[in-house]
């Protein structure tokens, strides 16, 4: 079995994607309401929103899509989860850290904990939660 984060946007999974695949390196995979096949055709508001996208890098898979404009009054954005990374060097953490929190709220900067070398919480410019760790020490 194989688990996934996937967060919910409203209406613009495409930008917050876009922005992670290329922070994380990634590949990314996305379809949109209108390239669905069979099934009814999507309200005209929703062609161009993201039904499914894949983020897929070295280690680590999640999942994104825009709500329905129709459902928009049930998003309450990202703050519902954590998404945690576990980079390969102070160095790469610190990277991510920084350009993932760009245009966000730090709520615990980066800086060495008890579990890391690097460690460092904040929210992003999507309102999604993130705490991003240098390789962790052993305990």
């Amino acid at each position: 079995m194989t688990v996934f984060p996937y967060i919910a946007f409203n209406g613009n999974a495409e930008e917050a994607v876009n922005f992670y695949a290329k922070v994380l390196k990634a590949q990314l995979i996305l379809r949109r309401y209108s390239e669905m096949p069979g099934g009814p055709a999507p309200a005209e508001e929703d062609k161009n929103r993201i039904i499914n996208s894949q983020i897929i890098g070295d280690g680590f898979v999640f999942m994104a899509s825009d709500y329905p404009a129709s459902m928009a009054g049930q998003y309450k954005g990202g703050s519902d989860i954590t998404l945690s990374i576990t980079a390969d060097s102070v160095a790469e953490a610190k990277r991510i850290f920084d350009e993932l929190a760009a245009g966000g709220q730090v709520i615990m900067p980066f800086a060495a904990v008890p579990w890391a070398e690097g460690y460092g919480m904040f929210t992003d410019k999507f309102n999604v939660n993130w705490q991003v760790n240098s390789p962790l020490i052993p305990m």
